[in-house]
């Protein structure tokens, strides 16, 4: 008989499933991103199972080299109908997630079948980033579609469900254990505080990059605006706040919560960089690298929570267009709030980030559990 802890650990399978559907955004097709990301969360989830279960171990890796092979060959039929050259880089990606699954299945049978998974979704990462920015997509706004509070929300939950499915929710773990190892708790006012100090940072570090942006690149910048315009134009003013919340809560879970403990904080934040094509190759995607390093640097140090609470304060300032005086007296006076307690505990400060810098140097080129 299935304990009740495990039924109500297994409840959010169907409930996600139906409401990835429900939330399905008009246009939406079989090659579109938001349906990539929730097939990506079944995926994950079988290969889940698959560390108990050979058969879903064989299932995961074989639905992986399928989808593989079915964006080989139509980049294929795309390039040799005479156009689309930087299909090639699809293809070589393809390709890559195809050997990983043969290496697992013939040569590295005892391979963890969840982290391969996870590594091939990693690759298709790295390839559709590179694909957007050789073939110029990255800056056409017309690569895009307008974005709305359903997409939005159907988008982020499902990166929730794939944060979910990594940590083996309803598999071998239960909500709570669950909600402890993706790093959600209850934040301090401190912490709470630290976060929107952070928040405050970031805006103003904006002021800086747009301009060696503009100096760098001038016209990568008017189109990083057209798209910024183009995607989140229409949006009503009420919906801002719902925006950035969701974009914190879904991309913090997945990014620091989920994957940060197993591939480390520069791996994790590259890939999280990786994610907004829209700003192409340029010093405002380096930007978005930093904030996640100190996303990271949150989540390690205090919890996932904090992390998120920093995000969704930068989106919303980004999303209202916050002047920069703004954010200058905020962080000036969120710095004074914190400067007390900071002082009193300087040298436990300074310990623990000494030593989770030393971690995270030695760190770097390996996967941890």
């Amino acid at each position: 008989m299935i304990r009740r802890s495990w039924l109500t650990a297994r409840l959010w399978i169907p409930i996600f499933a139906v409401a990835g559907v429900l939330l399905t955004p008009p246009g939406a097709t079989l090659n579109s991103t938001y349906t990539a990301q929730w097939l990506a969360a079944g995926l994950v989830l079988i290969a889940a199972i698959g560390r108990t279960r050979r058969w879903a171990a064989l299932t995961a890796i074989s639905l992986s080299a399928a989808g593989a092979l079915f964006i080989a060959a139509a980049s294929l039929l795309r390039i040799l109908g005479g156009g689309a050259p930087a299909r090639w880089f699809l293809v070589a990606g393809a390709l890559l997630v195809i050997a990983l699954s043969l290496w697992r299945a013939f040569i590295s049978t005892r391979t963890d079948p969840l982290l391969l998974v996870a590594v091939q979704l990693a690759v298709g990462v790295a390839t559709h980033w590179v694909y957007y920015q050789v073939s110029g997509l990255a800056l056409d706004p017309r690569s895009y579609g307008k974005e709305s509070l359903q997409a939005l929300a159907g988008t982020e939950l499902s990166l929730v469900a794939l944060a979910l499915a990594g940590v083996g929710l309803g598999v071998w773990r239960t909500w709570r254990p669950a909600i402890e190892r993706l790093g959600w708790a209850s934040p301090s006012w401190w912490q709470v505080a630290l976060a929107l100090l952070l928040a405050q940072v970031f805006s103003l570090s904006n002021i800086p990059v747009n301009l060696l942006t503009f100096f760098l690149t001038p016209q990568a910048l008017y189109a990083i605006s057209a798209n910024s315009q183009h995607i989140f134009g229409d949006l009503p003013w009420w919906t801002l706040p719902i925006f950035a919340v969701l974009a914190g809560v879904g991309e913090e879970t997945l990014f620091r919560g989920a994957l940060q403990p197993r591939f480390g904080i520069v791996v994790t934040a590259a890939l999280f960089a990786m994610l907004h094509v829209q700003y192409g190759f340029t010093p405002i995607l380096g930007m978005v690298f930093i904030h996640g390093l100190g996303y990271g640097l949150i989540r390690r140090h205090l919890n996932t929570t904090t992390a998120a609470v920093a995000h969704a304060t930068y989106d919303f300032g980004a999303y209202i267009r916050m002047s920069y005086p703004s954010h200058f007296v905020l962080a000036v006076i969120l710095a004074l709030l914190l400067a007390e307690p900071a002082w009193r505990h300087r040298s436990l400060i300074w310990r623990t980030l000494s030593q989770g810098l030393i971690a995270d140097w030695r760190g770097i080129a390996a996967l941890r559990t």
